[in-house]
């Protein structure tokens, strides 16, 4: 275990040389793009949704599209709810990826 943070360990690394590790958010990056793909495509479909349900011929209710019009609306809001991940406090405080 090395004493100082980020000090290369590699036998053929030039003795001194660092090398900077990426901050701990990073991680999540990939999680995070992958939720913003998720909700891009439920969105699309929310707009379908209402597009469907707007331009109904007849202006009957329809309970069973106002429905699917919660639901959708409901899974898009969750995405990121149940894992939200709080970012290292800066200089301007704490701030959370939602």
């Amino acid at each position: 275990m090395a004493l100082v943070s980020g000090l290369s360990l590699d036998p053929e690394a030039a003795i001194g040389v660092t090398k900077k590790l990426p901050p701990k958010w990073i991680e999540g990056i990939d999680e995070i793009q992958y939720d913003i793909t998720r909700i891009r495509q439920k969105m699309k479909d929310l707009a379908l949704l209402h597009d469907k349900h707007m331009n109904r011929p007849t202006l009957d209710d329809s309970t069973e599209e106002e429905h699917a019009i919660e639901i959708t609306t409901q899974e898009i809001t969750q995405v990121r709810s149940p894992t939200r991940v709080p970012i290292p406090e800066t200089q301007n405080g704490p701030f959370y990826l939602i």
